[in-house]
């Protein structure tokens, strides 16, 4: 029974001591953007916004971008799981919402996706978009122009599931990894088995020596593998109301990484 006593206030007060460490969550503004690092200008601002409207009023799937400057020693990937919670975006029982999430000190985008949507936007697919359409502008300093290609380009595949028309929307196309031709073809083929026949002819009776040479020949060539990716976006413009902050849930899926 001692025990219990003891064990009981321990675990409160060490509990206390993890969540007092972490950085606090912001209070959303209500809207689509809501960029904390003032990184992002008016112009995109507006066009992300309307996008992000527009997608939401037709298929119920909320968009939404946030900027931090900071969040201390906190993970990124860790703390826009708890903002998607804490501000719970999407809609209760959809579960259909999208977080693009930006660290400015640490140059980290995190893109959370609800439960609602992983069906069609699985990690991979995140992940391209990352890739393609955000982190060629944000390594260039581009905020805005990032974040409205991510959206352009998550717009065209929600538009693509619900079979909707979503105005400046611009597919990402994932582009699989390809074999590489091994130089020489055929061609190459023939001409080796030939110089194995002359180099039998040579060194036939010669110990030890030729066999060594041709191991070596032999393990020199390999094959090798590669891939890329290819995209292009447009733009929009801004007006309506937003209600994508509805009590969704995330499904702890999503990808993103540094620029």
């Amino acid at each position: 029974m001692k025990m219990k006593h003891f064990i009981l206030p321990f675990f409160i007060l060490f509990s206390f001591s993890l969540s007092f460490g972490q950085y606090s969550i912001p209070q959303s503004n209500g809207r689509p953007v809501n960029d904390f690092a003032d990184v992002i200008s008016a112009s995109y601002e507006r066009q992300i916004e309307a996008l992000a409207v527009e997608v939401f009023n037709k298929t119920k799937v909320a968009i939404v971008v946030v900027t931090m400057p900071s969040i201390g020693d906190d993970e990124y990937r860790d703390y826009a799981n708890r903002l998607f919670e804490t501000w719970g975006i999407g809609t209760r029982g959809l579960n259909r919402g999208i977080l693009i999430f930006n660290v400015v000190d640490q140059r980290k985008v995190q893109i959370e996706t609800g439960y609602g949507v992983e069906g069609f936007l699985n990690d991979a697919r995140v992940g391209d978009i990352y890739r393609q359409a955000i982190r060629p502008h944000l390594a260039q300093g581009d905020y805005g122009g990032g974040f409205l290609a991510g959206v352009q380009a998550i717009s065209a595949i929600v538009a693509a599931e619900f079979k909707v028309s979503i105005s400046g929307s611009q597919a990402v196309h994932h582009q699989p990894k390809t074999q590489r031709r091994t130089r020489g073809g055929a061609g190459g083929g023939l001409c080796t088995i030939i110089a194995l026949v002359i180099f039998f002819s040579l060194f036939r009776g010669r110990g030890i020596l030729p066999w060594l040479f041709l191991g070596s020949f032999l393990g020199g060539g390999r094959g090798h593998s590669g891939g890329g990716f290819g995209g292009g976006f447009g733009g929009g413009g801004f007006g309506g109301g937003f209600g994508g902050f509805g009590g969704g849930m995330s499904g702890g899926g999503g990808a993103g990484g540094g620029y």
